[in-house]
């Protein structure tokens, strides 16, 4: 039985001392805990904004995808820039605006054209480090920041020309609004920065909808100790600031993303609610998986081991945090809601590209649920436990991350082809270039970012600049016999020979760009078996995705 200070004794000197002195023992370990894990976060950050410098720096050539939006860029006036897009791209005006500026301020080189998505892939990620810090605790936001900064997806687009990396930056951006306009008291002057700033930055992103929208219906929801007049009112400039600039994104998408958006109707996957025969499954699988993909899992079906306890770890920590602060849990939530809601009335399709601007509320709640077990069992049994979860769920992404520091990411590197081509090209010379190539080949075309001791591409075989609405429209035209565009010939050998048939003397045969992957297994192995029945080989020059075979032919 323990014995008890009888009421009104005083207390004994050594016994507030002694108290006193473990107090402040407590409170001095509970500093150093936080600023041990205040260190780590800095030191995550720097490593994260690294591994976005390394592929940003590797020096890759500009892939198909990036190659069509830089024909919407480079030698456009404003007005084409804000208006709709050719080749069937959408990015919102606020981006194009962006870009356009950098494009004239630093040129048209690949390294300027992805700048914007490195500042903001860097930018994300110091900001999500700030917002996992006020919603988590001190070391499961560093979980949160580590899946964050080494999250593949978020590298890889951190060094592309495509705005998904601003999406992401966007969003964390409206979080970190949503959580500042929670505390109290707020100003009116507060709450129009607030206001204002948020709707600046939904104009750089279109999915921002979702998020922007999630977080003003929990501006909308009084607190449970306060009143509609003290907690809601003051919110109402907020609200209506984002929902102008909602308003304003969802018209600017529809005049300028309605070509992809259609692109995707023959994707079953991208769209819920088509029909039966397991269409809804297949939908819901493919956007769980995608998110786990961007995060660094192997898209594979069904999920790893690895990628279940991530799942697991996400449905524990939404409960979690929304029993601790229910608001912020509707935060997180809510725009998953949205965006599903949205692809299943074919507004919005999902794919691992689309949904990437889900990645710090899905990071958020799964490092969340990894450090559950460390709140709930005393002592270092639980924090044993979530150390061990948080291994699982990181595992795949610093491995991915790791490697793409030894090997930087390459998707179709044309530009070394094109440079070696321009050195070997000889007078009545032919080029046939695969029509998945001639994007990228106008671009190179244009950027004066080639070798400027050798001709300009356009010089050796002349050609016109033709747009068009679609991503298989032709974005060149030939004006010489020295150059020919092929037809899209899929796998069929036949129609390749038919129309290589006609051409003699030095042939190059360039090619970058396939739409899958028995097309990639034709250019490997059926190109040069047609080409060696028509004539001899003289030199090849192969890259990653893109390849020069010269050939005599007779």
């Amino acid at each position: 039985m323990s014995r008890s200070r009888p009421v009104g004794q005083p207390v004994h000197p050594d016994m507030a001392r002694r108290t006193s002195d473990s107090l402040e023992r407590g409170s001095k370990a509970f500093a150093r805990k936080g600023d041990a894990a205040a260190v780590a976060l800095v030191a995550i950050v720097a490593v994260g904004a690294i591994l976005r410098a390394v592929q940003f720096l590797s020096g890759r050539s500009l892939w198909h995808d990036e190659a069509l939006l830089s024909l919407d860029l480079i030698g456009r006036s404003l007005g084409d820039t804000l208006g709709r897009l050719d080749f069937a791209q959408a990015a919102p005006a606020g981006y194009m605006l962006a870009e356009l500026g950098v494009a004239r301020a630093a040129g048209n080189s690949e390294e300027s054209l992805r700048l914007l998505s490195l500042v903001a892939g860097v930018a994300a990620l110091a900001l999500f480090a700030v917002l996992a810090r006020r919603i988590l605790g001190p070391w499961a936001a560093v979980v949160a920041t580590l899946a964050f900064a080494a999250a593949d997806g978020l590298v890889a687009y951190s060094s592309q020309l495509k705005p998904y990396s601003s999406d992401v930056l966007v969003t964390v951006v409206l979080l970190l609004l949503g959580l500042a306009a929670q505390h109290r008291p707020l100003t009116r002057r507060r709450a129009l920065a607030i206001g204002a700033g948020g709707a600046v930055a939904v104009l750089f992103s279109f999915p921002s909808v979702f998020v922007a929208l999630s977080v003003a219906v929990v501006l909308l929801l009084p607190g449970r100790a306060n009143g509609w007049r003290e907690s809601v009112q003051p919110r109402l400039p907020i609200v209506a600031l984002w929902g102008l600039a909602v308003l304003g994104i969802a018209l600017d998408s529809r005049l300028r993303a309605q070509t992809v958006r259609d692109a995707f109707e023959s994707d079953s996957a991208a769209f819920g609610g088509s029909s039966g025969n397991g269409v809804e499954a297949e939908w819901l699988d493919k956007f769980v998986s995608g998110i786990l993909h961007s995060v660094g899992f192997a898209q594979e079906r069904p999920l790893s081991h690895l990628a279940k306890i991530a799942v697991v770890a996400l449905a524990v920590g939404l409960v979690s945090l929304t029993r601790r602060r229910p608001a912020v849990g509707a935060m997180l939530a809510l725009p998953f809601l949205a965006a599903g809601l949205a692809s299943l009335l074919h507004l919005y399709p999902l794919t691992s590209r689309t949904t990437l601007f889900l990645l710090p509320p899905f990071v958020l709640l799964v490092a969340d649920g990894v450090w559950w077990p460390a709140r709930r069992i005393r002592g270092r049994v639980g924090v044993a436990i979530a150390a061990a979860a948080a291994v699982a769920v990181l595992a795949f992404p610093l491995y991915s991350a790791a490697y793409h520091v030894v090997h930087p990411r390459t998707t179709e590197e044309l530009r070394p082809v094109l440079e070696e081509l321009r050195r070997a090209w000889r007078p009545g010379d032919t080029l046939y270039l695969h029509p998945g190539a001639q994007y990228a080949f106008r671009y190179y075309a244009d950027c004066d970012c080639l070798d400027p001791r050798s001709p300009r591409l356009d010089e050796l075989v002349p050609f016109a600049r033709v747009n068009g609405d679609s991503t298989r429209s032709p974005a060149i035209k030939s004006r010489s016999a020295a150059l020919v565009v092929g037809r899209r010939v899929a796998t069929d050998a036949r129609l390749l020979r038919d129309d290589l048939a006609p051409l003699r003397g030095r042939v190059w045969f360039v090619y970058s760009h396939s739409d899958i992957h028995n097309e990639r297994l034709f250019f490997e192995t059926e190109v040069p078996r047609v080409l060696d029945g028509l004539g001899t080989r003289l030199a090849t020059v192969e890259r990653p995705g893109a390849a020069a075979l010269l050939y005599e032919l007779s």
